[in-house]
C-alpha cells in the first residue's frame, strides 16, 4: 500500500523529472558502453534506495523531495553530456517536444501552488497573530485542531505562539506530557474535571470551530460530576476572520448544577 502511494506521489509531482532521466537512461542503453557506466548505475540505485526510504518512512514531503530529485537529476544530465559524441545518443524530436510541454505544465502548476501556498501562510501568520493579541495577558488558551494553522508556515521563521496552551483535540492530546499540563494548570490530570475547572476559572481564552462546541456539551454532561449537570457554552464575537481554520470566539460558559 505505501509503495503504490509513494508511486503515485512521485508521478504525480515530479513527471518532467521522471521523463528525462527515462530519456537519459534510454539514450545510454543505445549507445556504446564507455568507462564508468558501472558507477552511473550504482549511483542510480542510491538514489532509488534513498528516495523508497524516504518515501515509505517520511511519506516524500516536498521539502525533501524536490532537492533530491532536482539533485538526481541535474546528476544525470551532467553525466550524459559530459559522454562523447558517439556515446551521446541525441533524443527523438518528438520526445523533446513532449518533454518541453510537461516542463511548461508542471512549472504553471507549481507557480500555481506556490502562490497559494503563500496566501495561505498570510492568513495563517494573521490567524497565530491574532490568538497572541488574545492572549496577550497570560490567559490560558484551550484550543481545538490549532495545528492545522501550523501548515504552510515558513521554516525560516521563529513564530512566537501563544502560551499556555490546552489542546482538546488532536494528535497532541496524546502526549505524555498533556496529563502533566493538566495538572499544572487545573490542579488536576483527569480530562473531564479539568474541563469543569477550566470553565470556572477566569481569563481562559477559548478557540473553538462552532461544530466543536456540541461535542463538548455532550461530554461534558456525559463525564459530569456528582454536583454538576454540564456546561453551558455560548459563542460571543469571533476574533479569527479565516473561516477554513478554527475560529476564535469570545465564549461565555456557564456551570449547569444539577437540581
Amino acid at each position: 500500500m505505501k509503495l503504490a502511494t509513494l508511486g503515485r506521489l512521485v508521478v504525480r509531482d515530479y513527471f518532467p523529472l521522471l521523463l528525462l532521466n527515462a530519456l537519459i537512461f534510454v539514450s545510454l542503453m543505445r549507445s556504446s558502453p564507455t568507462r564508468g557506466r558501472l558507477i552511473f548505475w550504482l549511483t542510480q540505485v542510491a538514489f532509488s534506495l534513498l528516495i523508497l526510504g524516504i518515501g515509505v518512512g517520511l511519506k516524500l514531503p516536498p521539502r525533501l523531495g524536490l532537492p533530491l530529485f532536482t539533485l538526481f537529476t541535474l546528476g544525470n544530465v551532467i553525466y550524459w553530456l559530459r559522454l562523447p559524441p558517439p556515446a551521446r545518443v541525441p533524443f527523438p524530436r518528438l520526445v523533446v517536444s513532449l518533454l518541453i510541454l510537461t516542463t511548461g505544465i508542471y512549472g504553471y502548476k507549481t507557480l500555481h501552488r506556490k502562490q497559494l501556498l503563500a496566501a495561505e501562510r498570510s492568513r495563517h501568520e494573521s490567524y497565530l497573530t491574532a490568538l497572541n493579541r488574545a492572549t496577550v495577558g497570560g490567559q490560558i488558551l484551550v484550543t481545538a485542531n490549532l495545528e492545522v494553522a501550523y501548515k504552510s508556515l515558513s521554516p525560516f521563521n521563529v513564530y512566537a505562539l501563544p502560551q499556555p496552551q490546552m489542546p482538546l483535540t488532536g494528535w497532541a492530546t496524546l502526549h505524555p506530557s498533556l496529563p502533566t499540563l493538566r495538572q499544572q494548570l487545573t490542579g488536576t490530570r483527569d480530562f473531564s474535571t479539568s474541563l469543569y475547572r477550566l470553565a470556572e476559572r477566569p481569563g481562559v481564552r477559548w478557540v473553538l470551530a462552532p461544530e466543536i462546541v456540541p461535542f463538548l456539551q455532550r461530554y461534558a454532561q456525559y463525564h459530569r460530576s456528582a454536583d454538576k449537570a454540564g456546561i453551558s457554552f455560548t459563542l460571543l464575537n469571533r476574533i479569527t476572520p479565516d473561516s477554513t481554520l478554527s475560529q476564535l470566539y469570545e465564549v461565555r460558559l456557564e456551570i449547569i448544577e444539577k437540581p
